[in-house]
């Protein structure tokens, strides 16, 4: 336990606990505490210990002892008149102290009911941090910067949707759009001054999220972070920055993630913002790739009277955010849970949706939560219902099985289509359509095939699931200028025929899988595996109609990223897989000359900030900012000794990167799939899978000297085989056998030459009897330098067709011939 924690902020169900205590025996712990019994022991205990919080009892102890002390030193003089007793000395100071504690108890209490506010003069106490005012221009750190105090404007002419998507930095026409928006400018202070906010995402750079809250000032406020991914950045930070907090959220099974997108920001007056988003928090995700979030209306304090209960939004969620934050159960959070409780959410105008792992029997989360409300809001005429099909935007998809009625087009597609009055007969549920990036789609992108590392889709699972093309639509977005920023947004939609009409809008962290969503157990319960949070718009609690215009010309139009209606894949086009950019990561890491998405974990060490969190603000009260220190690794993340001064991050320099000179895929009706591709650095590979999983490819690449290597090999259930490679270590060559008569000359002539030249000191040697000659061992056979198949096509190079057909092409056998 931190002391510093229970110094700063407000802890009530632990102070009324004090107020009654006694100052000897046991604590009086309330019934509903039974299950924390131990651990709000061992925080009282604390708090008494360093003297955190001086209660009811507190006071009057205070004040029974300053009675006392200055009795004491009313009958003590001072003969010389000018110089006060000892006594009166501690007397006074115990006064100040004892009036700064009450003042700071004050100021916790009314903090949160706003009720202390005269003009912008603010009731300081010993929690309040000031602003620090950075001492960089940010333009030399951030790529996108917007004047900073016109966030509040922004926001209001956003309403009443309050959805926002992220600035693209190469794209130079969303820099003026209304609806874009920069992390900085979620931390503007025109929306309010912050006195503490909390982090809840998946991944995390700690410098680079740092190097936000200092260019916004608030690089000395209370910083909470709750994240999924490890990170020893993230497990350091608190040691060097005491005024951040952070704790890993660790999964029971390794197929869930802790993959929500949320913030509370906590402002001086009492109030707060939630923010729900898509993007992770580093750098890459913030610059070209499409995400969304939704930034809540100012929740003020409420009155000092109110239960904590009260000041419930229309759409409940208050009840929802609470119930997701509880179910944590992280001391952690004990803060934020108390300030979400004293603030009013009338103005909430949306629906939280959350996941939480485990198996869940009533509607509150995953797939049930979404059925049930639509169920109730979404207002769409039964006999037209068929008609509206629904539009579900990812990132990634997950393994749905043999075939879609199994989970796609069953338990998901039959609660995201569900509808008020719905008729209790079966019928055909509406069309699925899915949007996912293809190949070409990527290969356009801003960072070219570097940008499909937001779209972990895998191969493997593809490949069990051939009909799925038959879903995908393509990645389009001309008319918000995110045409090429790869999408890391989740969206889902049910729009109308002509696509001018939408009964509800869902942004959400969840994509379409068993994980985020949760499957159907054979007791009826559902199974979610990975944290997930999302806000349903719906358009009755809005614009007070049964559905949203999506035209452009309605002044309520609600904006979605992508273009309407979607564009459907064509037969040669294939959704982008995640081995792609793998082995492209993997064989740029090689050359020494790429910076890597922090998607990839297995390239190492690029999620290292260009900060030290430590260094980016000097203590409190010093009139100089430090100087930003980048954290040196070498080629493979080692650290380096000495550091060197603060530079802008090395991911931006596209220079660098290799040029795609040719790629092809495909994918069998049987299942198998197949893949080559070829850069202008020497980079070349080819694989091909098999519906058993079981694979057979190749790849060659530069090494740091220039040479080329080569390697074939084959994986499957017996392991990782190298049927050949120019970099494994070759046995010798063998050595002839000697010949007949040499074998029986040579010891003669050695004899012979003793006879001749005797030597005195040497011992004469029994000669040894010739050993019978063996037969000569025929020297090793070698693989040839190209595979050979027995004429069937099981994707191994075949010489002949090479010949026939030119290498990088496709057809019965496939080719993995590298010639430049």
């Amino acid at each position: 336990m931190n002391p510093a924690h229970f110094r700063e902020f407000s802890h009530p169900h632990l102070e009324s606990i004090l107020d009654n205590y006694s100052g000897s025996g046991g604590y009086d712990i309330p019934e509903r505490f039974s299950l924390q019994q131990n651990m709000i022991r061992e925080q009282l205990d604390m708090m008494i210990e360093n003297k955190l919080y001086e209660g009811q009892q507190g006071d009057r102890m205070s004040k029974d002892n300053e009675d006392s002390k200055k009795d004491r030193s009313d009958t003590k003089t001072d003969t010389a008149g000018t110089s006060r007793s000892s006594d009166e000395k501690k007397n006074t100071t115990n006064k100040q102290t004892t009036d700064e504690q009450m003042l700071s108890r004050t100021h916790r209490q009314t903090d949160t009911r706003g009720n202390n506010m005269c003009g912008d003069k603010k009731l300081l106490d010993s929690t309040y941090r000031p602003m620090v005012p950075p001492t960089r221009d940010p333009r030399s750190f951030l790529d996108v910067v917007v004047t900073p105090g016109g966030m509040l404007s922004k926001h209001a002419a956003a309403a009443p949707y309050y959805v926002f998507y992220t600035t693209i930095k190469d794209s130079k026409n969303t820099h003026e759009q209304k609806y874009s928006i920069t992390l900085l400018e979620i931390l503007d202070s025109s929306l309010g001054e912050l006195k503490c906010s909390l982090q809840i995402n998946f991944m995390v750079d700690a410098g680079w999220l740092l190097a936000h809250y200092y260019f916004a000032g608030y690089s000395a406020k209370k910083l909470t972070i709750l994240y999924g991914e490890e990170s020893d950045d993230l497990k350091n930070v608190s040691r060097k920055k005491q005024n951040v907090e952070t704790h890993h959220v660790k999964m029971s099974t390794p197929f869930g993630k802790h993959h929500t997108k949320m913030m509370l920001l906590c402002y001086e007056d009492g109030s707060l913002r939630v923010v729900v988003s898509t993007a992770n928090l580093y750098l890459d995700d913030w610059q070209n790739r499409t995400q969304g979030l939704w930034l809540s209306p100012r929740c003020p304090p409420l009155p000092a009277e109110s239960p904590s209960l009260s000041g419930e939004s229309p759409t409940g969620f208050k009840r929802s955010l609470l119930d997701y934050l509880q179910h944590y159960r992280l001391p952690q959070l004990a803060y934020y849970v108390h300030r979400v409780q004293r603030c009013d959410f009338t103005n909430i105008n949306v629906f939280l949706v959350c996941s939480v792992p485990g198996t869940h029997y009533s509607p509150s989360f995953g797939f049930p939560r979404v059925g049930a409300l639509l169920r109730a809001h979404c207002e769409l005429p039964p006999h037209e219902a068929r008609s509206w099909p629904l539009i579900a935007q990812a990132s990634s998809l997950g393994s749905y099985g043999k075939e879609p009625a199994s989970w796609l087009t069953g338990d998901f597609l039959h609660h995201f289509t569900k509808i008020k009055d719905q008729p209790q007969t079966l019928t055909p549920p509406p069309e699925l359509k899915l949007i996912y990036p293809s190949l070409e789609n990527v290969k356009s992108s801003h960072d070219g095939l570097l940008g499909g590392g937001c779209l972990p889709y895998s191969a493997t699972v593809h490949t069990k699931q051939p009909w799925l093309n038959n879903f995908l639509y393509q990645w389009r977005a001309r008319h918000s200028a995110r045409d090429r920023a790869m999408p890391h947004i989740k969206s889902y939609l049910r729009v109308s025929p002509d696509c001018s009409r939408a009964s509800y809008y869902l942004l959400t962290s969840g994509n379409v899988s068993k994980a985020a969503w949760g499957s159907r157990n054979k007791d009826g319960g559902v199974r979610i595996m990975s944290y997930e949070a999302g806000v349903l718009l719906l358009p009755r609690f809005m614009i007070n109609s049964p559905s949203f215009p999506l035209s452009p010309s309605s002044p309520q139009q609600l904006l979605v990223p992508y273009d309407l209606p979607p564009h459907k894949y064509t037969p040669d086009m294939s959704p982008w897989l995640l081995y792609i950019c793998c082995a492209v990561v993997a064989a740029a890491r090689a050359e020494d000359s790429f910076y890597a998405p922090q998607t990839f974990k297995q390239v190492g060490y690029h999620n290292k900030g260009p900060f030290t969190p430590a260094e980016d603000v000097l203590p409190q009260g010093s009139s100089q900012g430090s100087q930003w220190k980048t954290q040196p690794y070498d080629d493979y993340g080692r650290e380096q000794a000495g550091q060197e001064d603060w530079r802008v991050p090395y991911g931006n320099n596209k220079e660098r990167q290799a040029t795609i000179l040719h790629h092809k895929q495909s994918l069998s009706s049987e299942g198998a799939f197949r893949f080559e591709y070829a850069s202008d650095t020497g980079l070349e590979a080819g694989e091909v899978i098999s519906p058993d999983g079981s694979r057979v490819g190749a790849y060659q690449y530069k090494d740091p000297a220039g040479q080329l290597v080569k390697l074939k090999y084959r994986a499957g259930k017996e392991g990782f085989q190298i049927l050949e490679g120019s970099h494994v270590p070759k046995s010798p060559e063998p050595v002839a056998p000697p010949t007949q008569g040499s074998y029986y000359q040579e010891p003669y002539q050695q004899h012979y030459q003793q006879e001749q030249t005797p030597d005195w000191r040497q011992v004469p040697q029994i000669p040894q009897a010739p050993q019978v000659p063996q037969a000569p061992v025929p020297p090793p056979q070698y693989y040839n330098q190209n595979w050979k198949t027995d004429g069937r096509s099981d994707g191994h190079y075949n010489e002949l067709e090479e010949q026939s057909r030119g290498p990088h092409s496709f057809g019965t056998g496939y080719a993995f011939a590298f010639k430049g």
